[in-house]
Order: C-alpha cells, then structure tokens, then sequence
C-alpha cells in the first residue's frame, strides 16, 4: 500500500500589519471594553463611595486647641464664678472685689479695693464655703488677694432675667422643685425662665393689632 503525499498548501510571507493598522484595532478594543455611562452609574450604586465626616473633627480640634489657653489661664469653673460672683458672696461683697483667675491647683486670684482687703482677708473661710456650697464641691481651695482698683465691667456679667407672670413663675418652680440645690438647678431655671419669656413676648406680638397703611 503506497501513501502518496498530498498537496500541500503554500507557505506565503507572514502578513504585517501597518502601525495605522494596528493603532485603529487597539482603539476599537477600547471602544468595547468601555464602560458606559449605565454600567457606571449601576457599579457605583454597588459600591457607594466611602465619605469621611472630616468636617466635624477638624472643627472639634480646632475647638480643643483653641479652648486650651482660655482653660489654662482661667480655669474651668472661673465662667461661672465670674457671671455669678454676686449670688455666691453676696451684692455686699460682690461690689468690693472681683475674681480675676482660677489656678489648676483651686487657687482664686481676687481683686480686692484698698480699704477692703483686710475684711475680705477675715471673710475667706466664709467665703470658701459659699463656693463650695454654690458648686457643689470644693472647686476653689484658697484665695489670693491682690489690692487694686476694681474693673469697671464685668465683660461676662449677665443680663437680668426677664419677669415672669405669676402662672409661669409657679410652673417654673413646680417642675424644678424634684432638683438638688445646684449649679445644675439653677442654670435649667435660667433656661426655663428665658424660653417663657420668649413666649409671652411672642404671644403679645401675635395679639397686637398691625397698623395699616396710613391714609
């Protein structure tokens, strides 16, 4: 049995491509593999981008870097005793002296006038206890008097408290009354004492009659 050998196809040049060519096949391989605009949208409704809330935290860094002088050089408790200096020692007292710092270690720094720093150096275990008493515990442990000429104004003094009807004076003390006598009492009594007023003044300017153009 003889094989006879089949005809076998030709073996040309290998075909080149031209760059031009080539260039144009790979772009429209591109074109294919793209993503279009709906299969973005729906990979992005997948996987939603993750947002940092960095606003916040930089304003609370900012706030505590800020904060952190006011606190070394007057204290934590110095706000208050500064706004409330006339209820803790008195109006007598309170018009005689001023407090100026507050140290980490509890120690007050009050200006005191010349005539009156030998009383008020009398009155300190008194007036130690008034503060104690106002806060609760024992936030200011000594006092240091320094004699000179008060300050005219007190940039932290509070405005008086607006007057309230007799209802609401009542109700105010009826809903504070289950609360300790504290610092914590007494600034929810503000609060209170402050939201009522708004409202009665709201209700006087509903009730008022408008003036109409004048004729």
């Amino acid at each position: 049995m003889t094989i006879e050998p089949g005809e076998q196809p030709r073996r040309g040049r290998p075909v080149k491509l031209c760059h031009s060519h080539s260039f144009a096949t790979s772009a429209h391989q591109d074109r294919i593999h793209r993503p279009t605009r709906k299969t973005a949208m729906a990979a992005r409704s997948q996987n939603p981008p993750v947002t940092r809330r960095l606003g916040l935290r930089r304003l609370a860094d900012a706030t505590r870097l800020a904060s952190r002088p006011v606190l070394r050089e007057h204290g934590f408790a110095l706000p208050a005793i500064l706004t409330d200096w006339a209820a803790i020692v008195g109006a007598e007292l309170a018009s005689d002296c001023a407090p100026e710092r507050l140290s980490r270690s509890g120690s007050l720094t009050i200006r005191v006038a010349g005539p009156c720093a030998l009383e008020l150096q009398h009155r300190t275990p008194e007036i130690l206890e008034r503060i104690a008493g106002y806060f609760g515990h024992r936030a200011v442990t000594r006092l240091r008097l320094v004699q000179g000429p008060l300050p005219k104004s007190t940039p932290l003094a509070r405005a008086a408290l607006p007057a309230l009807s007799t209802a609401d004076s009542a109700a105010l003390q009826c809903a504070t009354a289950v609360l300790a006598e504290t610092p914590l009492r007494r600034a929810i009594e503000r609060l209170g004492r402050a939201v009522l007023a708004d409202d009665a003044r709201r209700s006087r300017q509903r009730l008022e009659p408008r003036n109409g153009p004048s004729l």
